[in-house]
């Protein structure tokens, strides 16, 4: 090994450790950071710079204190053109000195690394800039929690004015924090969100945490998931990120307006009417036509009427049904009424039925509209076709045509 080696390593040391002073002595400038905060992952490469405002420097000096512990690098020129650094593992990394700029490139992230990072930059005018870089080794959240009582959710009552429900998630051991996002089902919660919280608990974990105020559930939500899912980087596609809770509201039955009346195929043969009900519990149904009440299942003694059960379409929609044997034109000119009621309210559908019978109306049906319109073209097609075949046999001439008779 060559002897001066060790002569100008202790020279370039001592003269580091006076600019160290100097440094420390010296007001410094706000240096310019272009990323203050950085999120790396152990085992993977990272980088990160200071840097003078385009004034060329001449030396830079980055520290990092972790645990008691501090670590100095001291970059010069030389280090510049060579790429390296006195320290293993860390190298330079920018654009150069000449142009003001002085960075770290960490080649294998350690759990040392995650600290503030102190950078001070000389200028050859002697003028310091210094600044600091935070990196912040990504971990991993826990899987989201709700940390209130969730159980509100499954006894939600659609009343005027909606009652208000507040839910808080949170999560634990992320670094950097997570943030969180909310669903109802697939659509996604923007309203009534506060800001994020922080707190430890008994154990030493750091929560961050979200509430979701005074959010109001409707009856459309009846039966959906309300979801907390944690964005992170560190998470991969199968790592636990979501907590859910079903969503039960409850609410009356929902009446429905008929603006028309419900068409019969033909009078003289039997119909069924087809209301759905929503609501929440089931409701009871009942069927009121003039002053006879039909509650399903059942058929009037006459055997006009038959109520049929409910039958459940979708959750919270239910098909309800009445049978009315031989419609007659009296028939057109009833009411059918359905009530509905459960514990939480009723409602009452007024319906009306009407025939389009033909054999009824004496004008034209909208099958004899059909045909008529779709005979117009095979018509057409008839006489051009006897035209062609007449003019053809010379058995038809027009005005002007070379073959036309002397007589006409």
């Amino acid at each position: 090994m060559n002897p001066w080696y060790h002569q100008i390593f202790w020279i370039t040391s001592l003269v580091l450790a006076g600019l160290t002073e100097l440094v420390n002595s010296q007001s410094t400038f706000p240096a310019k950071v272009p990323v203050p905060e950085l999120a790396a992952k152990v085992g993977y490469s990272t980088n990160f710079t200071c840097g003078s405002y385009g004034v060329p420097i001449f030396i830079c000096i980055w520290e990092r204190q972790k645990d008691g512990k501090k670590l100095t690098i001291s970059i010069n020129e030389e280090s510049v053109k060579v790429g390296t650094t006195p320290e293993q593992g860390y190298e330079f990394y920018g654009p150069g000195f000449d142009k003001g700029s002085c960075g770290i490139f960490i080649k294998d992230v350690k759990e040392d690394d995650n600290a503030v990072w102190d950078c001070k930059l000389i200028t050859l005018k002697a003028t310091i800039y210094q600044g600091a870089v935070r990196v912040g080794i990504l971990k991993k959240p826990h899987k989201p929690e709700f940390s209130t009582n969730v159980g509100q959710l499954n006894n939600l009552v659609d009343t005027e004015p909606l009652p208000k429900s507040s839910v808080t998630c949170g999560s634990y051991g992320g670094q950097p924090p997570p943030k969180l996002k909310w669903f109802v089902g697939n659509d996604e919660v923007t309203e009534g969100l506060q800001p994020y919280e922080n707190t430890t608990d008994s154990s030493g974990h750091n929560w961050i945490y979200q509430t979701l105020e005074n959010y109001k559930f409707r009856m459309q939500d009846n039966g959906k998931n309300l979801r907390c899912l944690l964005v992170h980087d560190a998470l991969s596609e199968n790592d636990p990120k979501e907590v859910a809770e079903k969503i039960t509201v409850f609410y009356k039955p929902q009446a429905q307006a008929f603006t028309t009346p419900v068409l019969v195929p033909t009078t003289g043969k039997d119909f069924t009417l087809w209301v759905n009900v929503s609501a929440n519990p089931p409701p009871q149904v009942a069927w009121r036509i003039a002053d006879k009440m039909i509650v399903p299942p059942l058929t009037t003694k006459d055997k006009k009427y038959t109520a049929y059960n409910m039958v459940e379409v979708s959750p919270d929609l239910w098909a309800v049904g009445l049978q009315i044997q031989d419609v007659q034109e009296e028939d057109l000119a009833i009411t059918y009424k359905l009530e509905a009621r459960n514990l939480y309210g009723n409602a009452q559908y007024d319906l009306r039925i009407d025939s389009k019978n033909p054999e009824e109306g004496g004008g034209v049906s909208a099958g004899g509209i059909v045909g008529l319109v779709l005979g117009i073209p095979a018509l057409l097609i008839i006489i051009a076709v006897i035209v062609v075949y007449t003019r053809a046999q010379g058995l038809l001439c027009f005005k002007g045509d070379s073959q036309m008779p002397d007589f006409l």
